[in-house]
């Protein structure tokens, strides 16, 4: 299935690795569906440097052999489209201060407002805001319902505090 990203606010760093790397078995697949890495979240962030670190080639030879990697930065206002079949995760690089957090927030009476807005000037929340959606027609919806349960499973351990990640 076909998946767009639009960037609201900051920017996310995506790396994409092509339909041959997951065919070839060089991205480590794991999971009822076969589509996602088993790569440790602590060498996950390596993937986004222009070159794979040689502390994570030792642990992961096979990504050594991948071919067409994509590293690329999204910023806001921006819309990325990765293809069916391509790999890929993203991260946080820059991040929006939002001063202000009123905006967005429904409506309240003067009063209200006023005493609120106080105190919410001095919270500062830094954000980076996406919106993402994926294209799945009758072809390919068996793997996204696949895909959807393994998410709503991680999502339900999550919530009942059985890790996840950080």
């Amino acid at each position: 299935m076909h998946a767009a990203s639009t960037q609201v606010c900051g920017t996310k760093r995506w790396v994409l690795f092509p339909p041959e790397a997951g065919e070839q078995g060089l991205l480590y697949a794991t999971g009822p569906s076969g589509r996602r890495s088993s790569v440790a979240k602590e060498f996950i962030r390596t993937l986004f440097e222009p070159a794979i670190p040689v502390e994570t080639l030792k642990e992961y030879p096979l990504l050594g052999a991948v071919k067409g990697r994509v590293v690329c930065d999204v910023h806001e206002g921006e819309t990325l489209i990765v293809p069916a079949n391509w790999w890929h995760c993203a991260i946080a690089v820059e991040v929006t201060e939002n001063a202000d957090e009123e905006t967005g927030e429904g409506t309240h009476n003067g009063s209200e407002r006023s005493r609120n807005s106080e105190k919410k000037k001095k919270q500062k929340k830094h954000v980076c805001v996406s919106v993402a959606a994926s294209f799945v027609d009758e072809s390919n919806l068996n793997a996204f319902n696949d895909a959807y349960c393994e998410f709503r499973a991680i999502q339900t351990l999550t919530g009942k505090g059985a890790g996840g990640i950080q």
